[in-house]
């Protein structure tokens, strides 16, 4: 049996060398070492990620093709983490290095047919995560991203495999088993601390997203921004700080809370590392931050805020290795952040590629570098840094954001970007300008084509009486003076035309300041107290009451959305969710009305309890209804007490009265 370097492992599974040679398809002899892998690792070799890399290069018609095969072969030989393969071995992870000799495959044919023969590339456990093949005088390397990140992709061509190429003597790193075994040694307690310290209060993520289900980004849209840094006396250094800045205002825009939580990818590499933080393999994390975006603060502090953060991230590299599912034990606001389904990542300005010699005939250049993915998140939003340029890709879930959504996020964040770097530093957060150019524009669209045949059923449906031809328009909850970009959630004000003569109904009427904007002088608005949204086409989305937005937890909830889920359940033939204190934390109670138990009520409007001898007959149904919510719902949103009853009280007819399901509930045990 081959003595492995891991002691611990072979003394801990006698058999693990053969088990772990056979899930590889190789011999005992050729199991090199095994450790485990990172937790990233593991995330990247998931069915539900599995990320590969594709390096083109091409070749002058004097360059020397094999000295490049050559070269990267003795790369190979000096760097394990490219013999590396990934087993699951007793329900744990494992890495394991080779002895195998790296062999690049001569194929005939065409390099575009190569690259979408899905099963030529494919990638998994127990095969081998580094390839390479030539095609003419093409060559392509077909990387994992479970072995390899960006900052590896290019010192491996410019650092390693070019300057062999150029004659130059090889650069030794540390083995990635180094970087692995300072991980390993991580005080844990120190690490949640850290991370527990991080996450507070209430926190929502965008875009939501069902807790079983998988997102599977496949469609892309790019855009490019010029930004004019010099005028404004913004070193270039400091762009990625305005620009997550500007992802954390666009992101809060459409997550519905000032507290929201998204991903974003950090390098892990530190000179704190010694040797360790040079190793040739994947260091790269994809980590939850919390950011809290509120109307009294100004540029300035959200912009030092996110440089401070990433500098304490930065300072702590082993912490950031610590793993999403560690990070989500440390608390429930951690736990919920942890979640997050949208990724953001600013690469540096240093592009992937090669030098040259000096006759370029015989240089290697680096034709294109492809990427691609089977998972990931709802939505991965990459930003390149070029000088003074950035160009915004985003790769997105198509079942989850449609392309009309990505687009405007993108025209969103632009126009937040702008905003961040031409405004004084101290401007508040409440005072900025939201509305992009798209979303102005396409407000004065929809209101000069008039919609008020979708209002007037809007209103009718929420028993405003107001004139059929009067139009809604969506606010800022807590400064009327605000329009809320396209896809935010706001309060509803509604036109009061003609406006009224009765003074006693005069306070109600307001003539915030963009109205002159867009509507005739004189035109009045009323405040609903409802919440809505305008979805992409224009149409509005009815929320809810804002009187029944709540914090539960460590997250804002609407009491409306809740019921929507559960009556969903076709058990449920209504229902109604209140917030009541219980054992001194905010709790849900439902109060249900289910199909198939009828109980005769002397009044239909009115809250009838369901009579004793049915009560029994309700139990099989109502497990079903719990069952059902607990599947589709958080776990802080499913109701911790549940009636059944024959009727709900309602308000002329129509809206349960929620205030009378809270009396009644006073008095019942």
């Amino acid at each position: 049996m081959t003595q492995l370097k891991s002691s611990t492992l072979e003394a801990s599974y006698p058999t693990a060398v053969t088990e772990i040679a056979k899930a590889c398809h190789i011999l005992d002899a050729q199991v090199e070492d095994a450790y485990p892998c990172t937790p990233q690792q593991i995330q990247q070799i998931s069915e539900d990620r599995c990320e590969v890399f594709h390096l083109i290069l091409s070749f002058g018609p004097n360059g020397d093709l094999e000295r490049w095969i050559r070269s990267v072969q003795k790369v190979v030989s000096m760097n394990s983490i490219l013999r590396t393969r990934i087993v699951c071995h007793q329900s744990k992870f494992l890495q394991i290095v080779t002895t195998e000799e790296h062999t690049t495959e001569y194929l005939t044919g065409d390099v575009e047919q190569l690259l979408n023969d899905e099963k030529a590339f494919e990638m998994n456990l127990g095969t081998p995560l580094f390839r390479t093949a030539v095609i003419g005088r093409r060559f392509v390397a077909t990387i994992h991203h479970a072995v390899m990140d960006y900052w590896s992709l290019n010192s491996f061509l410019r650092g390693d495999a070019a300057m062999l190429y150029l004659g130059q003597e090889p650069i030794h790193r540390a083995a990635f088993r180094d970087f692995v075994s300072l991980c390993a040694g991580i005080d844990r307690a120190k690490a949640d601390s850290f991370w527990a310290a991080r996450f507070r209060g209430s926190v929502s993520i965008y875009p939501p997203m069902p807790a079983s289900a998988i997102a599977r980004p496949s469609e892309k849209l790019e855009k490019t921004i010029t930004l004019n840094l010099m005028s404004r006396g913004i070193a270039e250094s400091h762009i990625a700080w305005y620009a997550e800045a500007a992802w954390a205002l666009t992101i809060a825009t459409y997550a519905d809370n000032e507290s929201i939580a998204y991903g974003i990818v950090m390098s892990g590499r530190s000179s704190m590392l010694g040797d360790a933080g040079n190793t040739l393999g994947p260091t790269t994390v994809e980590l939850p931050v919390l950011i809290t975006v509120q109307p009294s603060m100004t540029v300035d502090a959200l912009v030092k805020g996110r440089a401070t953060a990433l500098r304490e991230l930065k300072s702590n590299p082993l912490f950031l290795q610590y793993s999403l599912e560690n990070i989500a034990a440390t608390n429930n606001t951690a736990r919920i952040a942890s979640k997050f389904q949208s990724l953001f990542n600013i690469v540096p300005p240093q592009p992937i590629s090669l030098p040259t010699t000096e006759e370029e005939s015989k240089s290697v250049f680096l034709e294109r570098v492809i990427k691609r993915s089977h998972g990931g998140f709802a939505l991965t939003f990459l930003c390149r840094l070029v000088d003074e340029s950035i160009i915004l890709e985003a790769l997105y879930d198509p079942a989850v954001l449609d392309r009309d959504h990505v687009d405007r996020i993108l025209n969103q964040f632009e126009h937040d970007l702008r905003t961040l770097i031409e405004v004084p530093a101290d401007t508040r957060l409440g005072d900025l300008q939201r509305l992009s150019p798209q979303d102005r524009d396409d407000l004065i669209r929809w209101h000069t084509l008039s919609h008020e045949t979708d209002n007037s059923r809007f209103h009718a449906l929420r028993g405003f009486d107001v004139c059929p031809s009067n139009q809604t328009w969506i606010v800022d909850p807590k400064n009327i003076d605000q329009l809320v970009p396209v896809g935010s959630i706001g309060e509803l004000l509604v036109e009061m035309t003609p406006p009224t003569r009765d003074l006693s109904t005069q306070a109600s009427h307001l003539s915030p300041r963009w109205l002159e904007n867009f509507r005739p002088s004189g035109t009045t608005l009323r405040r609903t107290g409802e919440l809505g949204k305008y979805s992409q086409d224009g149409s509005l989305v009815y929320i809810g009451k804002r009187e029944n937005r709540i914090k539960l937890g460590s997250r804002i909830v609407q009491l409306e959305a809740i019921e929507e889920t559960i009556r969903s359940c076709n058990q449920v033939k209504d229902i109604v969710v209140v917030s009541k204190i219980i054992s001194g934390r905010t709790r849900l109670v439902a109060v249900v009305t289910l199909k198939g138990i009828e109980a005769a009520a002397k009044d239909p409007w009115q809250l009838q309890p369901l009579p004793a001898a049915l009560i029994s007959t309700t139990n099989d149904c109502l497990h079903v209804v719990r069952q059902n919510a607990e599947m589709s719902l958080e776990l802080n949103d499913v109701p911790v007490v549940w009636h059944v009853v024959s009727s709900l009280p309602r308000i002329k007819g129509r809206d349960i009265d929620r205030e009378a399901v809270r009396l009644w509930l006073k008095d019942v045990k």
